[in-house]
């Protein structure tokens, strides 16, 4: 059947308004100064308007409301005109609580013994009593020396009676170091003009304490405790396999 040729003029005329319709943009469409947030943009890209994205990177209207930053990020701008470069929102973080301090436990408070003092007791191989002339009676605890303990036996009841005799009838000094964390004035004791804790480490009663020897002559305590393992006198009789004071505190 032959075509008119009315009837392919309204043919073209029909193909003509579609091609022109589809080059339109859509009447939906918004510029980016229409905008009074990126999340308005957002919707307006997602609904089909393409042409406020002009880089095709999923983010409309970069430099006057996105900024570059994907998201509904609301933005400060005005609706008369383009708004400044968006600023990410500021959050506010609360600030970890630390817990206080616990109280730090002092030490005892007690007296630092000086000068001349009598004995009151022997308590072991490197503790004893004392009254100062002031009246204070002080627990003095020999320094730069470790005896063995009671609980060591033999060796432990050497040491105590070796300490005792140096101590008999004779007038004390005390030279005093420190105040440990018992409470006791740690010193060096003399008795007739003798250092009492250098004697004990020379008669193999007591081991030198080298942890805590600088307060003494370290020269003269190594010394004597050379002597002492060269003729095997007290703990040193079995060639020095008895355990240490420290080694056996340490063991309960």
């Amino acid at each position: 059947m032959p075509i008119s040729g009315d009837l392919l003029k309204c043919t073209a005329a029909l193909v003509f308004v579609v091609l022109v319709i589809g080059l339109q943009p859509p009447a939906a469409a918004q510029r980016c100064s229409s905008f009074r947030s990126c999340e308005e943009a957002m919707r307006s890209l997602r609904g089909g308007n393409r042409q406020i994205d002009g880089d095709g990177d999923g983010i409309p209207c970069e430099k006057q409301l996105c900024g570059g930053s994907r998201g509904d990020q609301p933005s400060g701008g005005s609706s008369g005109g383009s708004a400044g470069p968006f600023v990410s929102p500021t959050f506010y973080v609360a600030p970890r609580s630390t817990p206080a301090p616990k109280p730090r436990q002092s030490l005892p408070d007690r007296p630092l013994a000086s000068g001349p003092a009598s004995l009151i007791s022997v308590g072991d191989g490197d503790t004893i009593r004392v009254a100062t002339t002031s009246g204070e009676k002080v627990t003095i605890r020999l320094a730069c020396i470790d005896a063995p303990e009671t609980a060591q036996g033999e060796s432990g009841a050497q040491a105590t009676a070796a300490l005792r005799q140096l101590l008999a009838g004779g007038a004390l000094e005390i030279r005093p170091q420190t105040v440990d964390r018992y409470g006791r004035t740690v010193a060096e004791v003399y008795s007739s003009g003798r250092n009492v804790n250098l004697e004990l480490v020379k008669s193999g009663a007591a081991y030198v304490y080298r942890q805590y020897l600088a307060g003494c002559d370290q020269g003269a305590y190594l010394g004597a405790e050379r002597e002492a393992e060269m003729w095997r006198r007290g703990v040193w009789r079995s060639g020095g396999n008895e355990q240490r004071p420290w080694d056996f505190r340490k063991s309960r």
